[in-house]
């Protein structure tokens, strides 16, 4: 349906027709209500009265809205006015780059200025998960200001793209059989969309790179008489070099054009990002290149007319490249530079390293080539490729070390110590040992070169030692638990007989560097004021203090510092909020590989049952954890600050107001009493004492109140408040004990902590049914993390819940479903508690990406979750610094 000047749409009049695409008719016109020109974009009859092609329209619209970037269309409305549904957006000025192209190849700096920012708008998308999948000129315009804006997300989906038949058409695309038809347009395909497979952002990166060769060339790089034939060049040939078709063009450009050719998605950058850096790279070049020719009066001219721009951004260029194949050679042959080299590595959402508490999740190979991280699994990556792959059998996993031949890999999972072969094959179980995901890890294995592995129990057990080959795992260490002391840290010396450790003896005394005999037991102190210790073959020993990396000469004959520690210049980022722990491997060959200093901002999202996701009105920040009150309008969260504190912040949900609790330090695990003036958390002043429960009042007034004097558990987390408030359920570590369990504090009398469900398993995660007759938990007696439910108060039967694993079980209000998380997924099982008390089958909800769930509104329609954003925070991403032995031996001397 046309519509004509003087329609209105809800407060919309239309002024003038625009244009008409694939998926709509686009009109001029006036909000009335602000007094600014849109552009609306409406369906047409045939199309509307098609529930496919509305469903398209509306995913266009979900897509967009998800979005706020300067070089992506923004989105400011939608609607439906009868039976016409409409989109509002922002009203572009300029004409699109298919139009300028029509004059002719772009010039060197328009093409890589336009290149950059539609790099920088996809990158966005894609870190919100949407994949584009139509990149092509018709869908870029250039704005009379200088903006070249994304358009026509009509084809965008989040996540990746199933394989097989889409559900749509557009009229945009050309069909190739009678069964259906392959979305984009043909010329600007992909290899994998052009088949049908399966696309992901890596897709949005070739067709990129086909509009880039176009902007340069003034033709495309893939050509043919029919669509068929576009799509078997673009399957099977490669195009003609950049270079070849204009020899002026800087040869790395032609390479980072290449790359985004590559038939192989695995050959293109592993992130957009990185595509970004390159692009931004090469820009700058340019700029130093046009600035350089701006020289001293009688110079300048003469080298204006005999250096064009192209020839000194080429010069510039091949330098950055020599710096790079010098930094990879230096990784495959491991021969020393005179400088180190510096890069950063980023990883796809879904693959990324797992940063949290004290528990590291990198480890580099002894030859310094291959990196092994922990995030939902263990994954394995070479520095000098982009391609990651997950080692099987390894989920859940965390903390992982090399063996001194780089052929294994240790690491913990499902309350065991394992190892698993790099070069493929199942994980082998060594030991029992608590569960790293539960406690956090202070520290990780070491294993030495005649086969003994030294590892760290989470609890106040002490290091513990093991033959490679497995069996009973002995005492290596004895804690002073009396005095919340903890041994961390290990790493075997060169030697075969040392172990250099970390001594934390509590709040009152700063963390202390130490080496003990694994032959005679005898230990001495290295090291004051010197956390998470670690020994260079180059004769130093790094350390943290105060939140910088520190080195010292250190003599592995004396087992003694040798002189005094020099701060080292890498932006580390280390955790002050348990044992200055810092997320870094380093190799025996030189190669430094950490996490930098940064944020990430996360944000607050209701999730529906459809996993349809709806932003907060809360600000993005550090959020850690956060609790929903009990009427679904509040929620309690706590959020770090400059990396030293945290806050305990309570928002009101209706008001979009975030309210300051008055309270700092330690905090976890927020739980609402049921009338919601009150909350429980674990509070704790400094990292190295343990939590204990207090209560704060939820509107901000009156001090913290302490739960109870007693001592025993040692450690204590809030989970869940009985419906009457009678009684609050905790998790909880007693003394000498090597796992958490389940305890109950009565809230009058005494306030004494009893056991309530403890095994030779570990358990935790309580959470009270909304009568109080049922008590959901964690436990480990199945060798993995599952869901169970028990009846309270007594002890009677109990049945598991979940059947392939789960996390964070949560109630319906009426008791009739019991959520949780199994990895990306969020799961229901329905449940029958009268006559008895009967579960049905897990059923998945949606799956996504979220760092945290954190309760469900009165109705169980909406989950509150926390979502990390990285168009925000930038993708997760490692600093990787080669030959860095030669930067610690020029600042610090003395070594070997």
């Amino acid at each position: 349906m046309s519509l004509t000047n003087g329609t209105r749409l809800g407060p919309y009049e239309i002024l003038a027709p625009l244009g008409a695409g694939g998926m709509g008719e686009v009109y001029r016109a006036r909000d009335t209500r602000l007094g600014r020109d849109v552009a609306i974009k409406v369906l047409p009859d045939e199309v509307a009265r098609d529930a496919h092609a509305l469903a398209r329209f509306e995913q266009e619209a979900r897509a967009v809205a998800a979005l706020s970037h300067p070089n992506i269309l923004a989105l400011h409305d939608v609607g439906k006015e009868g039976a016409v549904s409409f989109v509002v957006m922002e009203l572009l000025e300029g004409e699109t780059l298919r139009e300028a192209l029509a004059k002719g190849p772009l010039s060197l700096r328009k093409a890589l200025d336009v290149g950059l920012q539609l790099a920088e708008g996809l990158a966005a998308a894609h870190g919100k998960g949407i994949v584009h999948r139509d990149v092509k000129p018709e869908n870029v315009f250039l704005t009379k200001d200088g903006h070249a804006k994304l358009l026509d997300f009509g084809l965008a989906r989040s996540g990746p793209i199933p394989t097989g038949r889409d559900e749509t058409e557009s009229p945009t695309v050309d069909k190739l059989t009678s069964q259906g038809a392959v979305l984009g347009t043909v010329a600007y395909m992909s290899p994998e969309q052009a088949r049908g497979e399966t696309v992901d952002f890596r897709s949005d990166q070739f067709s990129l790179g086909i509009v880039l060769y176009e902007m340069l060339t003034g033709k495309r790089p893939f050509g043919g008489a029919s669509a068929a034939e576009t799509l078997a060049a673009i399957i099977r040939d490669e195009p003609e070099p950049l270079t070849k078709v204009d020899p002026k063009l800087p040869a790395l450009l032609g390479w980072t054009v290449q790359r985004c050719l590559s038939k192989d998605p695995e050959e293109r950058y592993s992130s957009t990002r990185d595509l970004v850096k390159e692009l931004q790279s090469l820009g700058t070049h340019l700029s130093e290149a046009v600035s350089a020719t701006d020289v001293a009066p009688g110079e300048g001219p003469r080298l204006r007319r005999r250096v064009p721009a192209w020839v000194l951004m080429a010069g510039g260029a091949f330098m950055v490249l020599v710096g790079l194949l010098i930094g990879i050679r230096s990784l495959r042959t491991g021969s020393p530079s005179a400088s180190p080299v510096r890069l950063s590595i980023s990883f796809p959402l879904g693959a990324a390293p797992r940063f949290s508490g004290d528990s590291n999740p990198l480890a580099l190979s002894p030859d310094g080539k291959t990196l092994v991280y922990a995030g939902n699994k263990l994954f394995v990556r070479s520095l000098d490729s982009d391609k990651i792959q997950p080692i099987a059998g390894t989920e859940g996993g965390g903390a992982p070390f090399f063996s001194p031949d780089g052929r294994w890999v240790g690491f913990f999972a499902e309350g065991k110590l394992k190892k698993v072969p790099l070069t493929g094959g199942p994980p082998i179980t060594l030991c029992d040992s608590t569960d790293v995901h539960l406690v956090g890890s202070f520290g990780q294995g070491s294993w030495g070169v005649d086969g003994t592995i030294v590892f760290v129990e989470p609890g106040l057990t002490g290091l513990r030692r093991i033959p490679s080959s497995g069996g009973e795992s002995q005492a290596l260490t004895i804690v002073n638990a009396g005095a919340f002391e903890s041994h961390s840290f290990p790493q075997i010396l060169p030697d075969g007989e040392h172990v250099l450790f970390e001594i934390d003896k509590g709040p009152d005394s700063a963390p202390r560097a130490a080496v003990i005999s694994l032959r005679t037991g005898e230990q001495r102190i290295v090291g004051e004021d010197a956390a998470y210790p670690l020994y260079l073959p180059t004769g130093h020993l790094v350390f943290t203090r105060n939140g910088s990396l520190f080195a010292a000469p250190f003599s592995l004959h004396r087992l003694a510092l040798s002189g005094p520690p020099v701060p080292m210049p890498e932006d580390l980022l280390t955790n002050r909020n348990y044992s200055n722990a810092a997320h870094m491997a380093v190799s025996s060959g030189g190669t430094l590989v950490y996490r930098p200093r940064g944020h990430f901002e996360r944000k607050f999202v209701w999730v529906d049952r459809r996993g349809a996701v709806e932003p907060l009105p809360f600000p993005p920040g550090q959020y850690i954890e956060a609790a929903l009150s009990p009427d679904g309008r509040r929620l309690a969260a706590i959020a770090e600050e400059k990396g030293e504190t945290m806050a305990l912040l309570v928002g009101d949900i209706a008001r979009a107001t975030l309210t300051r609790a008055p309270v700092e330090g330690i905090l976890q695990s927020p739980a609402w009493a049921p009338d919601g003036r009150r909350i429980a958390i674990s509070f704790t002043k400094t990292p190295s004492y343990p939590g204990k429960v207090y209560f704060v009042s939820a509107d901000g007034s009156g001090p913290l109140e302490p739960s109870t004097i007693d001592t025993e558990p040692l450690e204590e987390f809030p989970s869940s408040f009985s419906p009457d408030a009678r009684f609050v359920l905790l998790t909880g570590l007693a003394w000498q004990s090597p796992h958490y369990d389940i305890w109950l504090l009565p809230l009058s009398g005494e306030r004494r902590p009893t056991p309530f469900l403890h095994s030779r398993f570990g358990t935790s995660r309580a959470v009270f049914s909304s009568d109080g007759r049922w008590v959901a938990y964690l436990s480990w007696e199945s060798e993995r993390t599952e869901v169970f439910v028990t009846p309270f108060p007594g002890l009677g039967p109990k049945w598991q819940i979940s059947a392939d694993g789960g996390g964070s079980p949560r109630w319906s209000l009426n008791d009739r479903e019991l959520f949780y998380r199994n990895g990306d997924k969020m799961m229901v099982v329905e449940i029958e508690t009268r006559p008895t008390f009967r579960a049905g089958q897990p059923r998945s909800l949606f799956e996504g990406q979220f760092r945290r769930f954190c309760g469900v509104d009165p109705e169980g329609k909406r989950f509150l979750m926390i979502k990390e954003d990285p168009a925000e925070s930038g993708p997760a991403h490692v600093n990787v610094v080669l030959n860095w032995f030669e930067e610690v031996k020029r600042r610090v001397p003395g070594g070997k």
